[in-house]
């Protein structure tokens, strides 16, 4: 679970349980992901490299939300948070884009860039659709962790970590779901959504 919350920590992953298939009809989002799995000599991956092969895909698949998901991971990871808000943007307003898996961490990513630049009500708009959605999620299945994660996740970066440990405290599961939630709240009681905001903008102290 420790490995888990970091992925979301750094806002760097598709779901808690899975990454995306690679597509056999498109070249150069594949050759992406492949750099993506891929750490270099010096013990980081190429997002330089990557992100140019996301954007060629994109060029050549307009449509093709894997594409823009990871190539809005890319600018995140070089700093480029402005670059980052408008991609997520460019999915959130296509009205025929809603309903795809990736679709509420675009919401998320939106919220937190927003909330960087100091925009308060964009950045409450972006997260509070990215919790409905996640409320629905939860709603069809009460066993969902990841939903359950996410949103008490999205819940810290709104300022409001004691109401989300209210709303971890109300759910009970069975089995070992249960003890996957109990680790969800410990690692929840020791977020620090301050400091990886700050990590985001760039400010390492």
């Amino acid at each position: 679970m420790r490995k888990l919350i970091a992925l979301i920590i750094s806002i760097f992953l598709i779901s808690c349980n899975s990454t995306p298939d690679l597509d056999k009809n498109l070249e150069k989002y594949n050759q992406g992901m492949k750099i993506m799995e891929t750490i270099d000599n010096s013990g980081e991956i190429d997002y330089v490299k990557a992100f140019n092969f996301f954007e060629k895909s994109i060029q050549e698949n307009p449509n093709h939300i894997e594409s823009k998901y990871w190539k809005m991971q890319c600018e995140i990871k070089l700093g480029k948070l402005d670059n980052a808000l408008e991609t997520s943007k460019s999915v959130i307003n296509n009205s025929k884009i809603t309903n795809h898996k990736l679709i509420t961490h675009f919401y998320i990513t939106a919220g937190l860039i927003e909330k960087i630049n100091g925009n308060s009500d964009k950045s409450e708009e972006y997260f509070s659709t990215a919790i409905e959605n996640y409320n629905s999620r939860i709603k069809k299945n009460i066993n969902d962790t990841d939903a359950i994660l996410n949103k008490a996740i999205i819940m810290c970066y709104m300022d409001k970590k004691d109401e989300a440990i209210i709303f971890l405290d109300s759910i009970f599961l069975n089995g070992e779901k249960q003890t996957i939630l109990e680790q969800i709240k410990t690692d929840i009681l020791d977020f620090d959504s301050e400091k990886i905001i700050n990590e985001l903008k760039g400010d390492k102290n």
